[in-house]
């Protein structure tokens, strides 16, 4: 079954936590995560958002962020990841 999670408007190291939390209970699942109102995004909540596309990879299973805010393709190009994250849409 497809899950859906969007992500809080701040990803900075005090919200990196809760965000894998929410994230690893989605395991074993297809997930869309929304970024459309990501406002800022850290180092630490960019590196759990790429082990979470690799590990459902692993898993053989869909993850998609999708409707990336224009703050978080700028955080993703100042932390070197832009391409790297997979766009997709909804599963």
């Amino acid at each position: 079954m497809p899950a859906d999670y969007t992500l809080p408007d701040v990803l900075n190291t005090q919200g990196a936590g809760d965000m894998l939390d929410a994230i690893s209970a989605c395991r074993g699942n297809d997930l869309a995560v929304d970024a459309s109102g990501v406002r800022h995004l850290g180092a630490q909540a960019m590196q759990i958002l790429l082990a979470a596309q690799t590990t459902w990879d692993v898993d053989q299973k869909h993850f998609h962020l999708c409707n990336i805010s224009d703050e978080m393709r700028r955080g993703l190009e100042l932390l070197g990841a832009d391409g790297v994250l997979r766009e997709g849409g909804a599963i």
